[in-house]
């Protein structure tokens, strides 16, 4: 009898932990934390299958299936400062272009937890895309990469912000590594490739540029891609 009297104590301790390891970016910890929980018929186990939709769809912040935003939806009506939900909410206005909503989302968030590392992440990406920021997007994405150093995006990222912060020598060695481990984005080749160009690796700095372009490459860069190539069409390598 005492172990089943100890059981929602032992959920709701376990709910409790993953709440805390969701935010100080111990996904796996949170993933299974929540999945004992789901696999116990009790109170709790609603709710932990509930949030472990949601953190499982931040995997795929632009892939995020419209029953997750109505459960999202449907739990911020009750629960309007439920992290995941908060979470999941922000990641839909970004990738439909509300970046001021999602902004202010993840700046509530930081405000009540300031080391929330999926929160420093997603910020640091938007701040690094506006020159007044960058300074601010450095900072968090220091702090986030503590927490989720293995983390591609966020490496991506900090790569990013060297770029726009003319530091190329740094910015070329962190998408050398990035681009041994993974293919970089069209955007990422270009930004590797001015960099490689930036340094004196003139030859390769083209090939990368040329690569982005066939890819797909967008504005405002195909066209800074174009005169690159063109400026840099009979200079010697370093």
């Amino acid at each position: 009898g005492e172990s089943v009297k100890k059981l929602p104590e032992q959920l709701e301790f376990l709910h409790d932990y993953a709440s805390a390891a969701f935010v100080i970016g111990k996904i796996d910890q949170t993933k299974e934390s929540l999945q004992r929980i789901a696999n116990n018929s009790s109170e709790y186990s609603g709710a932990a299958r509930s949030f472990l939709t949601m953190i499982s769809a931040l995997d795929n912040p632009t892939e995020i299936a419209p029953s997750t935003l109505t459960s999202a939806d449907k739990i911020l009506e009750n629960a309007p400062g439920n992290l995941a939900a908060l979470m999941v909410r922000a990641a839909d206005r970004l990738h439909k272009g509300n970046r001021n909503a999602a902004i202010a989302i993840y700046e509530g968030l930081l405000e009540r937890y300031a080391d929330f590392a999926l929160v420093q992440k997603q910020l640091s990406y938007i701040y690094s895309q506006d020159p007044e920021k960058i300074t601010e997007a450095e900072e968090l994405a220091s702090k986030a990469h503590t927490a989720l150093p293995k983390d591609i995006d966020l490496r991506q990222t900090l790569a990013e912000i060297r770029y726009r912060r003319k530091e190329f020598t740094t910015a070329h060695q962190l998408f050398e590594r990035l681009v041994r481990e993974n293919p970089l984005s069209t955007k990422h080749l270009f930004f590797f490739g001015m960099c490689q160009i930036s340094i004196g690796y003139i030859e390769e700095g083209r090939e990368t540029l040329s690569q982005a372009l066939a890819g797909g490459l967008e504005e405002p860069y195909t066209s800074e891609a174009a005169e690159a190539l063109i400026s840099t069409a009979f200079k010697p390598n370093r």
